[in-house]
């Protein structure tokens, strides 16, 4: 994001990505560790937002939180690379796998 659009106060969403295979974590034997990926939306602006969602080709992310329902429970069980999810207005949804 550019500095221009990180101090724009129009812009309310911010999205990223954990890839859990770009550590630099290693076990004992100097094999490599990864872990899941971790997806993480916060919508802070006044309208629902689309995203793509981003990650590894055939990913699928397991919806574990969103804000914008009552009990925090994602109203759909999971979301693909290159799916739309609709992050609500004033809402947080992470997702993982």
């Amino acid at each position: 994001m550019t500095v221009d659009r990180w101090n724009d106060p129009g812009n309310r969403f911010l999205g990223y990505l954990l890839a859990g295979d770009r550590t630099d974590l290693h076990d004992a034997d100097g094999v490599p560790l990864t872990g899941d990926d971790v997806l993480v939306a916060i919508n802070a602006g006044a309208s629902a937002v689309e995203l793509a969602v981003p990650g590894r080709p055939d990913r699928s992310y397991a919806l574990r939180l969103d804000t914008a329902a009552p009990d925090g429970a994602p109203a759909q069980a999971s979301v693909s690379v290159g799916e739309r999810l609709t992050v609500t207005a004033g809402s947080i949804v992470v997702a993982g796998g």
